[in-house]
């Protein structure tokens, strides 16, 4: 991809359904996102789910982009994919078919009541950790969390 790009950092979940086909969906939706090319994917975690409502557990994984679009413009086609694989808001932290954050977008920093980046919670998810360093995401090296919590899948 041409110069203009940013190095973008997304970790999808899915804890409802098939939830390794939903992540193998996502992927192929984000491949299709305009002036947008996927650069590497982690391999698939579990990980027990996060919040309080018991569920079952999540299967995570990062993806490494590089877009030319801007932070709310990426944010936009993530939430169309959701939608379009069918995710339902009903409750916080609640259970799901899939989730898409973005986690880092370079090295901006952006606070408004729909984005945050870098993610608010990065630093004590272990799923976001385990996959982020698999793909040698240079925002999480020596992190130091334990990664008791995640079990790589494939």
């Amino acid at each position: 991809m041409p110069n203009g790009s940013d190095q973008v950092y997304l970790v999808t979940g899915s804890n409802s359904g098939n939830s390794q086909n939903y992540l193998k969906q996502a992927i192929l939706l984000i491949e299709r996102i305009k002036n947008t090319k996927i650069i590497t994917t982690s391999s698939i975690y579990q990980s027990k789910s996060y919040g309080p409502i018991k569920q079952r557990d999540y299967l995570n994984q990062a993806i490494h982009i590089e877009t030319k679009l801007n932070p709310f413009e990426l944010l936009d086609q993530v939430l169309s994919i959701e939608d379009n694989l069918g995710r339902v808001r009903e409750e916080r932290w609640g259970p799901r078919i899939i989730d898409i954050d973005i986690v880092f977008y370079g090295d901006e920093e952006i606070s408004t009541p729909n984005l945050t980046i870098p993610h608010y919670d990065w630093k004590n998810r272990d799923f976001f950790i385990a996959c982020l360093e698999e793909i040698s995401c240079p925002f999480v090296e020596g992190n130091g969390l334990s990664l008791k919590k995640v079990k790589k899948l494939v």
